[in-house]
């Protein structure tokens, strides 16, 4: 069942919403795929020719989600997604931009949300739309890399994985 398909329109703050159930924490909407650009890029936390992280949100159910680079070609891009519930992103949202008089506190809760559990999508973002160009699921067995893209590789492999997995899915 599609998270649009039941109900009537969700609200946050003062966002109305088409899809109609909040998503759980560590779910990937279902607007999330191939040929589509579902977000709204509520905070960039890190840019390099783009952003490399950011929070975001989908225009259609409000599900909110940390997107980290892992890797990256010329303008694609390959993000791990760390799904978080609405309320949790609103509160993270709020709190990073208000400013705080505890200065540590802004980095201590974006710790607390790059610690958050990856989810094993992967998506492959053409920056030049944006738009995501392919979406496959993390090899089994294989840990997704946690660290900042600036401590990993970066020599495209996961570009070609998840390129390769998406062509083996869709024939």
């Amino acid at each position: 069942m599609h998270c649009c398909d039941s109900g009537v329109g969700r609200k946050l703050g003062n966002r109305e919403f088409d899809c109609k159930r909040p998503m759980s924490s560590g779910e990937v909407c279902e607007h999330v795929h191939p040929g589509q650009w579902p977000f709204q890029v509520e905070l960039v936390l890190d840019d390099h020719l783009g952003f490399t992280e950011a929070l975001v949100r989908c225009r259609h159910c409000g599900a909110t989600s940390l997107l980290r680079m892992l890797d990256w070609r010329g303008p694609l891009r390959v993000m791990r997604m760390a799904p978080m519930t609405s309320d949790h992103g609103d509160r993270l949202i709020r709190d990073l931009t208000r400013g705080s008089c505890d200065v540590n506190r802004a980095g201590a809760e974006l710790q607390h949300v790059r610690l958050t559990p990856l989810s094993r999508v992967l998506i492959l973002i053409d920056t030049r739309g944006p738009r995501i160009e392919a979406r496959a699921d993390a090899p089994a067995g294989v840990t997704i890399p946690g660290a900042a893209w600036r401590d990993l590789p970066c020599n495209g492999e996961w570009v070609d994985y998840v390129r390769s997995n998406t062509e083996m899915v869709n024939g």
